[in-house]
């Protein structure tokens, strides 16, 4: 099943093509380290806002990193300890598990977080955390068969992009 596309997402893709087709990435190359830094810090500040409702374990709909802040804050009173508990736990999980492969096992490459998520998909499952009193917000069913085959949806764009003429390259 398709979603409608979000507002400005369409926006988004064609200000990005048009970048991909005049290759703007390469301005990154020009810019300067702090500006760059900047960047990837302002990313994951947006990252991070964006997964704190699901850390919390409430809903709510907010666009933008101030209104997120906002709504979190206050949703403050409404946190489910719960789900605030095991996010917690699965975060220290991760960096206990990442500074022991550092200290133990520096040759050996263990994946601390799929190690987390087995571990805690099975505490949940054992536990039953997606039921009362805990309600922990669980994915439920996942579906064990494979997808129907079927066409991808047809757009010329997308067709234009797969077949470049002569010079055009799409980076």
């Amino acid at each position: 099943m398709l979603r409608e596309p979000v507002r400005g997402q369409t926006r988004r893709a064609r200000v990005q093509l048009a970048l991909a087709l005049v290759r703007g990435g390469m301005v990154v190359t020009f810019l300067a380290d702090p500006v760059v830094s900047g960047f990837t810090t302002g990313s994951a500040m947006l990252i991070v806002a964006s997964q704190l409702k699901h850390l919390m374990g409430v809903t709510y709909d907010a666009n933008g990193f101030v209104m997120t802040m906002v709504h979190a804050a206050a949703a403050v009173p409404r946190i489910n300890p719960f789900t605030l508990s095991i996010g917690m736990a699965a975060i220290g999980a991760m960096h206990g598990l990442k500074e022991a492969n550092k200290k133990f096992l520096p040759h050996t490459l263990v994946p601390e977080q799929l190690a987390v998520v087995i571990v805690f998909t099975v505490l949940a499952w054992a536990l039953h955390l997606g039921d009362a009193p805990f309600r922990v917000a669980l994915v439920g069913h996942v579906d064990t068969s494979l997808p129907t085959v079927r066409l991808p949806p047809f757009c010329l764009l997308t067709l234009s992009l797969s077949f470049p003429g002569p010079g055009v390259g799409v980076t």
